[in-house]
């Protein structure tokens, strides 16, 4: 293995944050929880050689210096209590948003390990969304910025859900990358459904 950056370490590498002595930053650790879900980390065995993920409960914390902030966390009543606390109407629309994205998460996740899928076999997959097909397609479409406005009314939790968005790489207004806010409910891994829910389609109403 040939480390390109300056530093050893990669993905389990720590820097202090610019203009806050003594905090650290996993550099890349975002990373890791697409790695632990996928197909490499079994076929690489490497838990022979003592690589054990400890997976928290808190994934992550949207702060505002003049807002109310909101958390995102394993169990989606947290979540949903965070948000209730200054906007009702957000967290009564945040489990059928997080169901929602579920199902878009075991889309991507059918589609992440192996070779790219043919367009035969993404029609079949994308009809496996039945009735809500549409809305399934429509998100992959639109841009992070439409998908996120359209399911939710206060700007705190539109901002947290973009800025979570951008992980993927794409800026709030790309088209073709309306999945990227379905990314936080995945939270530490890709592919797979929240634990303890069940995927299904339920598109705003």
């Amino acid at each position: 293995v040939l480390e390109r950056h300056a530093e050893p370490g990669g993905c389990v590498a720590t820097e202090e944050a610019p203009g806050y002595p003594g905090y650290g930053l996993d550099v890349g650790g975002l990373e890791h929880g697409a790695f632990s879900g996928s197909a490499a980390l079994r076929e690489l065995d490497l838990d022979r050689f003592g690589l054990h993920y400890l997976q928290r409960d808190h994934i992550f914390t949207f702060a505002f210096p003049n807002e109310p902030g909101w958390i995102l966390d394993k169990d989606p009543d947290r979540t949903r209590r965070s948000i209730a606390a200054f906007s009702p109407r957000d967290a009564e629309a945040w489990p059928r948003f997080a169901e929602f994205c579920s199902g878009i998460l075991r889309l991507l996740g059918a589609v992440s390990d192996g070779p790219p899928p043919s367009l035969a076999a993404l029609a079949n997959l994308a009809g496996a969304g039945g009735r809500q097909t549409n809305a399934l397609m429509q998100t992959f479409l639109a841009s992070p910025r439409q998908v996120v406005d359209r399911w939710f009314e206060h700007d705190t939790v539109r901002a947290g859900l973009l800025n979570y968005a951008t992980h993927a790489q794409t800026p709030p207004w790309q088209l073709g990358s309306g999945y990227a806010p379905c990314l936080a409910i995945g939270g530490q891994g890709h592919g797979g459904k929240p634990p303890g829910r069940s995927a299904s389609w339920h598109p705003p109403s």
